[in-house]
């Protein structure tokens, strides 16, 4: 039994890279301001033992076929750009900037079977545009059957900000999450990024989860998110703050 993994493949931030002048040749004027996007890691081409990666491993839902990188970065290249212009929309605050990673399961007629991602931009609007784009996508066939793999995307924030762990907004994240209590269908997995302002005033918020998005999950999240814009937390002193907080 064996898949696909592309984990880390570059190719989000590589091709949003060049639309936006990081390396290679000059992007033309009307392009997006080439610090709004960063680079994501750099392609795995090893196993995590330090073998050769032959592009397959054995999966736990069975065996599963491939999609090879390049296949997968002409699919996705077209929605770079409008990947990159939900972040130009969506982001109204000049600190706001991160890496979401989206985690595909591929069906055999090239389908997106499963989606799911991983987020600390701290932006659900930027987010759920991005997911929206990236769930309507249509990829090739795979060979051999089902494929899996993960596609990051990074931007860069304007302004700088400073970064708490979740410890250090835990107690304050206790004091609010029975709010949460009212939103339905809660994933078992989800993780809020919160950007933290004067006052431990919550400026911005993002949503998150590993779990295949459906089944209530934007409903879930906008309850959420609306709910968490209200929060406050720990002043901290005159310096943009975020801190993500992992609820499971």
């Amino acid at each position: 039994m064996r898949m696909l993994v592309l984990r880390a493949l570059g190719l989000g931030a590589m091709g949003l890279a060049g639309l936006t002048g990081c390396g290679g040749s000059p992007p033309p004027k009307t392009q997006a301001p080439q610090e709004r996007v960063i680079d994501a890691p750099p392609s795995r081409t090893t196993d995590t033992d330090g073998t050769p990666d032959d592009g397959m491993k054995v999966g736990g839902d069975g065996i599963l076929g491939s999609l090879d990188e390049e296949v997968v970065g002409r699919t996705l290249q077209p929605k770079l750009e409008e990947f990159s212009g939900c972040f130009n929309k969506h982001k109204r605050l000049q600190y706001v900037g991160g890496t979401i990673t989206l985690r595909y399961r591929v069906a055999r007629d090239g389908s997106v079977k499963r989606l799911g991602y991983l987020s600390d931009l701290g932006s659900w609007q930027v987010e759920r545009c991005v997911l929206d784009i990236a769930r309507a996508v249509g990829f090739p066939r795979p060979k051999g059957g089902e494929a899996e793999f993960e596609y990051p995307a990074a931007f860069r924030p304007k302004q700088r900000h400073q970064v708490w762990d979740s410890d250090r907004i835990s107690a304050d994240i206790h004091k609010h999450e029975r709010q949460l209590k009212a939103c339905a269908g809660a994933p078992k997995s989800y993780a809020l990024t919160f950007y933290i302002g004067a006052g431990g005033k919550t400026t911005s918020v993002g949503f998150s989860s590993p779990e295949p998005w459906g089944n209530g999950m934007d409903a879930f999240a906008e309850c959420v998110v609306e709910k968490a814009r209200g929060w406050h937390f720990t002043d901290p002193l005159g310096e943009i703050t975020k801190a993500t907080y992992t609820f499971e």
